[in-house]
């Protein structure tokens, strides 16, 4: 099953090549692509787990968060994403939580990213 990020890490180094005469320019412009592009696929994946789930995830009380140099918009061509599930305790039991994350944390383990 594909997800959202599959390749996400690849379009990373893509967007992050030399110029043609070997030199790495527009670093800044480069990097808030790459952050631009992990935000819309992170996006998916988050609409993608709460349709995945056996229950509704509701609209208020939890949210999947970046922190880093993503929330930074400085996402550079290695960088990890380091990411939170945000809720109030009594939004989700631990089921719950845990199914939403395995929909979250796997996809993002399989496609090679940190």
């Amino acid at each position: 099953m594909t997800s959202a990020v599959d390749g996400l890490k690849q379009r990373f180094m893509d967007m992050s090549q030399p110029d043609d005469d070997g030199v790495y320019r527009n670093g800044a412009t480069k990097r808030k692509a790459r952050t631009e592009l992990a935000m819309q696929c992170l996006t998916e994946l988050w609409n993608a787990a709460c349709k995945d789930v056996s229950f509704p995830v509701p609209d208020s009380g939890i949210g999947f968060a970046a922190v880093g140099s993503l929330a930074r918009g400085q996402l550079g061509p290695s960088s990890d994403l380091d990411l939170v599930i945000i809720y109030e305790p009594r939004t989700l039991n631990d089921q719950q939580l845990n199914e939403l994350a395995n929909k979250l944390w796997y996809p993002l383990w399989d496609s090679g990213l940190d």
